[in-house]
């Protein structure tokens, strides 16, 4: 291949190429698999009692079958999917140099230090602890803010990116899972290469008849 044919077949390459992304579905309302929960154990007890010799028509367990019914439909009205980036090197740097200092740890006395010298330095050890995992987290609320570009909603409206605010509020309504997760396509975006591949035809699973 001439240096004219490869720049041609790179430049045609290049210019369908796509950043490495991923899909996080987050769903707004947790608390209903608690009930959920609740209900799916009364429904195997009835259904487990009744042994082949009841009705699953009874209307206890109708009755259960339509609530679960209706907390799936809520559930899935609770999705959200969010469409994270990679984070570079660069973006961290740009990040925590934007956030200031990160908390410097102290000097570890040398051993046969006074136990004065000891004791303040495992006072100071604490802080730094308490603050470095503060710092840490200040950047992971950050990271996600500029790793996310999109979350669609199950109502079909779409928001381009989120502040660090409502990553914020949403910790405090849903807790930490939701940001882990995303922490860790975050991550995956950034280090895994994906792979895609259609589904297996069963056709193409099915024995030889010739």
């Amino acid at each position: 291949m001439s240096d004219t044919d490869f720049a041609s077949a790179f430049d045609d390459w290049i210019g369908g190429a796509s950043i490495n992304k991923r899909s996080v579905p987050i769903y707004g309302k947790p608390g209903l698999y608690a009930r959920w929960q609740e209900l799916d154990r009364e429904h195997r007890k009835l259904t487990e009692a009744a042994n082949g010799e009841g009705s699953l028509g009874d209307a206890n367990v109708a009755a259960i079958e339509d609530e679960m019914t209706a907390l799936e439909a809520e559930w899935e009205a609770s999705k959200s999917v969010w469409v994270v980036r990679p984070i570079s090197e660069a973006d961290r740097f740009r990040i925590e140099a934007d956030m200031g200092d990160a908390p410097l740890k102290p000097v570890q006395p040398p051993a046969g230090a006074p136990d004065a010298e000891r004791a303040t330095y495992e006072r100071k050890r604490k802080v730094y602890e308490l603050a470095k995992n503060a710092y840490a987290d200040r950047v992971n609320i950050q990271i996600i803010a500029a790793a996310v570009e999109s979350i669609t909603f199950a109502d079909g409206r779409v928001a381009h990116g989120v502040t660090v605010e409502q990553i914020e509020t949403m910790r405090t309504a849903l807790g930490e899972a939701q940001l882990l997760r995303l922490i860790a396509e975050t991550t995956a975006a950034t280090i895994e290469e994906p792979t895609i591949s259609g589904p297996k035809s069963l056709r193409n699973s099915a024995p030889d008849q010739t």
